[in-house]
């Protein structure tokens, strides 16, 4: 095998290995937002009204969307059923405070679009282990 042949393998593994890290950190910090939700409660008036839960949660959604901005190129372009850009642009509102983050979009986020990214990247991950 020659050798631009083996750097091309060693990248492709490096970056699967990367992945498969940066989706497991994903899936854990949906697992902070769900374990959030059963300290606080599951209400949207507790959500409102309980400042540490929205900071819990949004400081774990700013990590998900850190940690999707270090997934590869071609795991993103191969998933477009995800809202990559999406992710990593609320992760920016939350770190920067661009305005007010409105507390009832935070909600939505927490309570329909996390449990939804975290099976998507389950799955995208048993998908990268099996190939691994």
């Amino acid at each position: 095998m020659n050798l631009l042949l083996k750097r091309c393998y060693a990248t492709e593994d490096l970056f699967l290995k990367r992945d498969i890290e940066n989706l497991k950190i994903i899936i854990e910090y949906c697992n902070n937002v769900e374990n959030a939700l059963l300290c606080f409660g599951s209400d949207e008036e507790d959500f409102i009204e309980k400042i540490h839960f929205q900071q819990t949660c949004a400081f774990s959604i700013e990590q998900i969307g850190e940690r999707v901005k270090r997934l590869s190129h071609e795991l993103i372009q191969k998933h477009p059923e995800i809202d990559w850009r999406g992710i990593a642009g609320l992760r920016d509102v939350i770190a920067h405070n661009y305005g007010k983050i409105e507390v009832f979009e935070l909600w939505k986020t927490v309570i329909k679009r996390v449990p939804e990214l975290k099976t998507l990247c389950w799955n995208i991950l048993s998908e990268l282990e099996r190939r691994g």
